[in-house]
């Protein structure tokens, strides 16, 4: 084999390496930014729940301090 065909055959091997690493670290990036948002949605969600909760609460207090 030629030496100049080997440098050639490994830098090219090395650029696809190069390529499939850039697309599947952006894939990770995204995967990554889904996860995160899910996470929040579902702390939002649970905050705006409890937040329910304690309004709930607080109106059926003053009703029954209106009451009396």
């Amino acid at each position: 084999m030629n030496p100049v065909n080997i440098v050639v055959k490994g830098r090219r091997a090395m650029g696809a390496f190069a390529v499939y690493a850039f697309f599947i670290l952006i894939l990770a990036m995204i995967i990554y930014g889904a996860v995160r948002r899910a996470i929040n949605d579902s702390r939002l969600t649970e905050l705006t729940e409890k937040k329910i909760e304690l309004l709930e609460e607080i109106k059926s207090l003053l009703e029954n301090q209106q009451a009396r």
